[in-house]
């Protein structure tokens, strides 16, 4: 069977501005995007009679995955700045709209999120480059 697999190439993370309708900027210059996704909580319910003397668990709460996004960094533009994009994010602890996307994909995907904190790395032969850790709050809609 041949593969149906993907790049990540024209993936595209978006920002919103909070307004209905939405407007979206797309982030500066991402490089990479990990670990996108939720996990839910376990809920152990072991019991006293439990099948085979064995721990048995439900489904809890559903947890969006913390995410550490890299981009090439660049404080003038808007979406990155310290005036009015992700680094303004983390320092007025805010919880911006974020939408996800690629091309192959048949729907977006949209969730809040927070900005927990960001990160600069700085080298003398290398690309300055910004990590965002993205937090996400509430659900995750396809």
């Amino acid at each position: 069977m041949e593969t149906g697999a993907d790049l990540g190439y024209l993936a595209v993370l978006e920002r919103g501005n909070g307004t209905s309708p939405e407007t979206w900027a797309q982030i500066a210059e991402v490089i990479n995007i990990p670990g996108f996704g939720a996990m839910s909580d376990l809920v152990e319910v072991t019991h006293l009679n439990s099948p085979n003397g064995s721990k048995e668990y439900i489904s809890g709460l559903d947890d969006g995955i913390e995410m550490a996004i890299t981009a090439n960094f660049r404080p003038d533009h808007a979406t990155q700045s310290p005036v009015n994009g992700l680094i303004r994010d983390q320092l007025n602890k805010s919880r911006p709209n974020f939408r996800l996307s690629h091309p192959a994909w048949p729907n977006d995907w949209t969730f809040r999120a927070l900005v927990r904190g960001f990160s600069v790395d700085l080298a003398p032969n290398e690309a300055q480059t910004a990590t965002f850790t993205l937090k996400i709050t509430g659900g995750i809609v396809p």
